[in-house]
């Protein structure tokens, strides 16, 4: 009761322009995209009823966008365009334009607008009101709420499946919730340790884990048979907790003694615990995997977290009481290139210098010749030789130095990298036969008779 009351006490007592962020063939155009879009972190100012903008390549935070009332937590589109903010004392999700700062329209939730996910497909917002004890599906197209979903036992975060079919709901006075989201139809609650709150899901879809605020431990959730597995230890009162990308390991803020857990999970035990992590709220994980990023609402800062070493970089300041944290998802790379086709027995030559890196820079090329010869590449350049004539497809598959390529990689709220087609380009192209009428050996003199 302790725990419960001071969290309620503290969440809910509180009153009071850009963000800096031989033969020639070429491969079809791409949608065009700007490329060097930098990487944003989003920060939810609870008491300063604003939103602060964080470019993670400075780590400089531009000043605070007003914002509501008491904004709670955020989730951002797929393409990284809109980030939706909740309205704890409002009831309310608002979008935000990521790019010039500008906030739309609020759209009505209920009486207490908490956690939220955004669908990896970006058709929906799934938010929790803890307060009315319900969830409800927001189509974001339309900015429209849509049925009241009924969870018990004060609905406070939400995870979704990174194939969108189902949602998880934590509750803090009861279990964790599955539901479908094709049919709105609620399954028995599951149990697990005290005081649910947190909750994020592994890349692969197979496990979700949870914070037990009540019990200083997580609990993992198998997927396929929604039974909870045996609790991880981890610090005071566990708030929140992120997933790296790939998926190995967890982050835990606790909120009681000011420390980061990290939980590996293949183990399923705690494997170290940053100290000094003052009042450590929202966590996430940036999408090249290397940092993560906790706020800190008794400082009013955001602290870097480098995921590897495990050591705290310098704090940021932000707005007043932060708490909730999402960061832009990563956008995929463009791949183009262009092809100098030889005669079979010499060397024809492939050039991607015409590809697009968006996010981040390119860090791959994946070569496949279509004659079962497969290279990677680091630069955008490379030459084949083919064995014998024939119609032969090319495919090119880029890969940024975030690890995005054409896979979507998501943890339960805001999809961390925006995967898509655009990083794959595949052309058709016809090596001759080479024919030396006069005798000379190059292909330069291969010819017809």
């Amino acid at each position: 009761m302790r725990a419960r009351g001071r969290w309620r006490r503290r969440l809910r007592g509180l009153t009071g322009g850009v963000l800096v962020f031989g033969c020639s063939v070429v491969s079809p155009d791409s949608a065009e995209a700007s490329a060097g879009t930098p990487t944003i972190a989003f920060v939810a100012n609870f008491f300063g009823s604003s939103v602060s903008a964080i470019n993670l390549a400075t780590d400089a935070a531009a000043p605070p966008i007003s914002m509501g009332s008491k904004p709670f937590e955020i989730a951002i589109s797929p393409d990284g365009a809109t980030a939706w903010i909740t309205d704890a004392d409002l009831g309310t999700v608002t979008p935000l334009d990521t790019r010039t700062g500008t906030p739309g329209a609020p759209v009505h939730i209920g009486g207490e607008a908490r956690g939220i996910a955004i669908t990896p497909d970006g058709k929906h917002a799934v938010v929790a009101d803890g307060l009315d004890g319900f969830i409800v599906m927001v189509d974001l197209n339309s900015a429209t709420a849509g049925v009241e979903i009924p969870v018990a036992g004060y609905p406070t975060n939400i995870a979704i499946t990174p194939d969108g079919t189902r949602a998880y709901v934590t509750s803090f006075y009861g279990g964790v919730t599955p539901i479908n989201l094709a049919t709105g139809a609620v399954e028995p609650s599951i149990p697990v340790g005290s005081s649910p709150n947190g909750i994020a899901i592994t890349p692969d879809g197979k496990t979700v884990y949870v914070t037990n605020f009540g019990s200083s431990s997580v609990s993992p959730i198998d997927v396929a048979t929604e039974v909870a597995g045996p609790q991880i230890a981890v610090g005071g009162d566990p708030y929140a907790i992120a997933i790296t990308p790939d998926g190995t390991s967890a982050f835990v803020c606790n909120d009681l003694n000011g420390s980061i857990s990290v939980v590996d999970l293949a183990s399923r035990t705690t494997t170290g615990t940053v100290v000094n992590a003052n009042s450590a709220e929202g966590i996430a994980v940036a999408p090249d995997g290397r940092r993560a990023y906790f706020t800190n609402y008794s400082q009013n800062t955001v602290t870097p977290l480098t995921t590897e070493s495990v050591t705290l970089g310098t704090p940021i300041a932000v707005g007043r009481i932060p708490v909730g944290i999402a960061i832009t998802p990563d956008q995929p790379p463009i791949a183009r290139f262009a092809a100098s086709i030889s005669p079979a027995g010499f060397a024809s030559t492939f050039d991607a210098s015409g590809s697009v890196a968006v996010s981040s820079p390119i860090a791959t090329y994946a070569w496949d010749f279509g004659d079962h010869v497969t290279v990677e590449t680091a630069g955008p350049t490379v030459t084949h030789v083919y064995g014998t004539p024939g119609s032969y497809m090319v495919t090119l598959t880029l890969t940024d130095a975030a690890g995005t390529s054409t896979s979507i990689v998501f943890t339960g709220q805001t999809v961390s990298r925006n995967g898509g087609p655009s990083a794959q380009a595949q052309m058709p192209v016809s090596v001759p036969a080479c024919k030396r009428g006069n005798g000379y050996g190059d292909k330069n003199h291969c010819h017809e008779r």
